[in-house]
């Protein structure tokens, strides 16, 4: 990727390039410069698992790369170890760079999301519906707190405002287990309708 000025031209690939120059008595001279590259490093920074983490969760070890000797860098980095409460609620990405002997160097970047959480064991309640555990690992379970005479609409959407899941909550249902194990970790918005209620809850997969 770098290029090099040769004889008034601005070169970047390999080879020899010549030059003339004639003196005041005729007489040529031939100037030659050999020209070669060097690949830039090929590297691999694996992926954070899990890629989304609570805000007041534990330090994590930054993922591998290869080849190892390199530095890290990004929202986050403290040394080798990537700090939730220090990067902050959002989505951070986080990059690798390393330099080789030929002084060729080359960057890698992966990402991580950083969410507010509630505790795993709390359970979310209003007059109506329970909704637990959350976060999750893909499952869980919306149980009514009471009987109702029409159906529940349930919707789940990403980030995005993308619907992924729809269900609907039959009257004689008392539970409904909601699987969403299918879908990438991270959060997403669940809304609940019945009757002239909509009910909005942040849901969270590990």
């Amino acid at each position: 990727g770098d290029s090099m000025l040769v004889f008034g031209n601005y070169v970047n690939t390999a080879g020899t390039y010549y030059d003339s120059l004639q003196t005041t008595n005729g007489c040529d001279s031939i100037h030659s410069i050999t020209i070669s590259t060097n690949l830039s490093p090929n590297i691999t920074l694996n992926s954070f698992n899990p890629d989304t983490l609570c805000e007041n969760a534990d330090s994590v070890s930054l993922p591998t790369a290869i080849p190892s000797g390199g530095i890290y860098s990004g929202n986050g980095v403290i040394g080798t170890y990537f700090h939730p409460s220090v990067a902050g609620v959002g989505f951070h990405n986080i990059f690798y760079s390393y330099t080789d002997s030929n002084s060729c160097s080359n960057i890698d970047t992966t990402s991580i999301t950083i969410i507010q959480c509630v505790g795993l064991k709390e359970l979310y309640k209003n007059n109506d519906l329970k909704i637990y555990p959350n976060p999750n690992y893909g499952l869980f379970i919306i149980e009514k707190q009471r009987e109702f005479n029409q159906p529940i609409y349930i919707q789940l959407s990403d980030l995005s405002s993308k619907i992924v899941f729809k269900e609907t909550v039959l009257n004689n249902q008392q539970r409904s287990n909601i699987d969403i194990r299918h879908l990438r970790n991270g959060l997403y918005l669940l809304q609940i309708k019945f009757g002239n209620k909509i009910f909005n809850k942040k849901i969270v997969k590990y």
